[in-house]
């Protein structure tokens, strides 16, 4: 018998086969939403194609999380870290905007 070196892929091998098939598509979901750190913007004009890649900031980034009083750091509540964190994507977002308008100009 062959021992994987990384006990937690040898876990996430055993619940994938032994999950049912709903387990299986909350897994996919689950992981799918812990991924979504890139946004795709693409569009066409004037027989020009354009992509844009948007790294999106993490949700689980220390900058919505943890905040510094001193030299001591303190978790914060998850409602200012949501709060935080969409803020910080709106930024990139707008971002985004300037640039596309940019290119339209």
């Amino acid at each position: 018998m062959r021992y994987n070196a990384n006990p937690w892929q040898s876990y996430r091998q055993v619940a994938t086969k032994t999950a049912t098939p709903g387990q299986l598509v909350l897994m996919l979901f689950d992981g799918a939403l812990r991924h979504l750190d890139k946004a795709l913007v693409g569009f066409r004009m004037n027989g020009r194609q354009i992509r844009f890649l948007l790294a999106m900031p993490s949700r689980d980034a220390e900058e919505f999380n943890i905040y510094m009083r001193g030299s001591v750091r303190y978790r914060r509540e998850p409602a200012a870290a949501e709060k935080l964190w969409e803020q910080a994507s709106r930024q990139h977002w707008r971002a985004l905007a300037l640039v596309v308008k940019a290119k339209l100009e």
